[in-house]
């Protein structure tokens, strides 16, 4: 939603002003009637055709009817940047998007200290950047299932409900090692190959034997 609603305002592209016509009629007589599930995705839709500040107006409107604060949010956020000085819905407009400021939930989420290189944070099936992580993001009240993966260690799940107006830090990091696997980034517990001070050197013969047994079972 929100590459659909800031990118249209910035980039050129390919309009169809009469799909998008049609689409918000469409849109705006579900709305009407109450069926806001319905009405939002063609209002996004028309929006996507051709951004005009009333269609993200109308659908700031859907979504908050639909209880979609963060949606309706980002949208009458988009709807407030093509309003062109002096038009009267400006007013309106910053009222909505400073209640909603208020009434949107915040998730932030931080990995856990000693998260091994190459650990990938996704959230409800979509990958969180990096460069996102511990940044309180707005999104819309409900459920929410982060799953956190890394290499050679089990993937681990963690699930959070945020409700209105709730700002939340979820503390992540993968499941334990898998045996005979070592993380990236990490040390692994394998002695060195240099005997340390009394110890015995290794069994240099065992070890061309072995060596042995594997280019035979290459072969």
């Amino acid at each position: 939603l929100a590459l659909i609603l800031m990118a249209t305002t910035a980039l050129p592209q390919e309009r169809d002003v009469a799909k998008a016509d049609a689409l918000f009629r469409e849109g705006r007589a579900l709305f009407k009637k109450g069926e806001y599930e319905a009405a939002c995705p063609k209002l996004e839709e028309s929006y996507r055709l051709d951004p005009a500040a009333g269609t993200g107006v109308s659908l700031g409107d859907c979504f908050e009817k639909s209880g979609k604060v963060a949606s309706a949010l980002l949208a009458y956020q988009a709807a407030r940047t093509l309003l062109k000085p002096g038009d009267p819905r400006i007013g309106p407009v910053e009222k909505e998007i400073s209640a909603l400021e208020k009434r949107t939930p915040r998730l932030a989420i931080r990995l856990a200290p000693g998260a091994p290189e190459g650990t990938e944070v996704k959230r409800d099936g979509r990958t969180v950047e990096a460069s996102k992580l511990r940044t309180p993001v707005v999104v819309n009240p409900g459920k929410y299932k982060i799953v956190v993966t890394a290499p050679g260690r089990e993937s681990a799940s963690f699930r959070v409900t945020l409700v209105e107006g709730q700002t939340r830090e979820l503390v992540v990091e993968p499941g334990a090692p898998v045996d005979g696997v070592e993380p990236r980034g990490q040390t692994s517990g394998t002695p060195s190959q240099h005997s340390a001070p009394g110890q015995p050197a290794p069994d240099c013969a065992s070890t061309r034997r072995t060596w042995g047994y594997v280019a035979g079972g290459v072969g």
